[in-house]
């Protein structure tokens, strides 16, 4: 995998806010340098979806990261992508019919995704989308993931606050500068210094140098596998993250995390329509101690499983719990924040990934490097 120095030097290259992110630990994406491998995955999948044009330009793509961020509530990502709209515009022309269409079938995936909706079929889709391809749609629905993951992380290890995040500035003093007058200041000394950044166009693969050229690609689980319709590099950054989460739990997880908790989140009856804050009441009512008490016999196990829960429904609301407070003293900083990182991208990418499954039941995965050639010609 890429240094640390490797993967930070990319993301002030290619992201517009990358020179401020890319300063410190605690930054939305530098904060994944808790572990190597991690850092570079989680980077390269960010970029290869929201740095680069396949289909769909970066006006829509902002477009549609505020409005996911918005649909997950959460302050920073609003904020962030709002700047970054508004100086997308500076740079795109707006294609009306293809904003709308797209806003209403990013409205359709994140009901299948946090309500269990289901998704039409392909011919219904065509007409009520006329003017998006599935390619369209391929990228859209991984948009939502890149947004379902990093809000979850976002939220909850850095709280509400984009100055907070960018420049460290306390939560009370980002508060008072996040007003309406703050964001229209931000607006404006930010704008012009990101739109030239935009003007810049990512290609497929912005990110490739961050990984040893003898890499094996990895196969795609059948309901991730409508990615490579986004593009074959975009196809492979995600299934590189998706073999991840089986390797950090062989390596590291499964030594901190134990199996039973896992058992018992992954528990047909104990699951509900889960999203980003959208399902509070659930959360409330499998919070208390003495749920847990019953199931998982260790202390630490039952706290662990109250981190996760909160991560994966509410995770505004974990840093200032009594259990991320303990697992932290128990555990230690490291190993607490590495659980959160792998946890979300697990929630993400496993239990909660939609608009990506091809349609049919038929049930296997398939290899990126399969439908690269079929891929390619998003490029050509």
């Amino acid at each position: 995998m890429a240094s640390s120095e490797a993967t930070r030097k990319s993301i002030r290259k290619y992201f517009g806010l990358g020179g401020l992110f890319a300063m410190g630990n605690n930054g939305p994406f530098t904060m994944h340098d808790i572990d190597p491998d991690l850092f570079p995955a989680v980077w390269s999948f960010i970029a290869e979806v929201l740095e680069t044009e396949v289909g769909l330009n970066r006006l829509v793509v902002e477009e549609l990261s505020v409005f996911y961020s918005k649909k997950n509530d959460c302050p920073i990502c609003i904020m962030a992508h709002t700047l970054l709209e508004e100086a997308a515009k500076a740079v795109d022309d707006e294609d009306v019919k293809i904003s709308s269409q797209a806003k209403a079938y990013a409205e359709t995936v994140y009901m299948a995704t946090t309500l269990g909706e289901p998704i039409p079929d392909t011919d219904q889709l065509v007409k009520m989308y006329p003017d998006l391809s599935e390619t369209n749609r391929a990228e859209i629905a991984i948009v939502l993931l890149v947004y379902q993951y990093m809000n979850r992380v976002v939220r909850a290890l850095l709280g509400e606050h984009v100055s907070t995040a960018m420049f460290g500035i306390p939560h009370p003093v980002a508060a008072v500068v996040e007003n309406e007058k703050g964001h229209w200041l931000y607006k404006k000394v930010l704008k012009p210094f990101l739109s030239q950044g935009m003007k810049n166009k990512g290609e497929p693969g912005i990110t490739l140098n961050l990984f040893p050229k003898e890499a094996a690609d990895f196969e795609l689980p059948f309901h991730l596998a409508n990615a490579k319709l986004a593009g074959h590099e975009r196809a492979r950054s995600l299934a590189r993250l998706y073999n991840l989460i089986d390797k950090l739990y062989n390596s590291k997880i499964s030594k901190i995390v134990s199996s039973k908790v896992i058992a018992i989140l992954d528990d047909p009856d104990n699951q509900a329509p889960r999203g980003v804050g959208t399902i509070k009441y659930w959360a409330l009512v499998h919070m208390p101690d003495q749920v847990f008490k019953k199931q998982l016999s260790e202390k630490i196990d039952q706290r662990v499983a109250q981190v996760l829960l909160m991560v994966d429904i509410m995770p505004d609301a974990l840093m200032g719990s009594s259990c991320w407070k303990k697992v932290r003293k128990q555990l230690g900083d490291e190993q607490t924040r590495l659980v959160v990182f792998w946890w979300a991208l697990r929630c993400t990418l496993v239990m909660q990934a939609k608009g990506l499954t091809p349609p049919g039941d038929k049930a296997g995965t398939k290899s990126v490097t399969e439908e690269s050639e079929e891929s390619d010609k998003f490029y050509m």
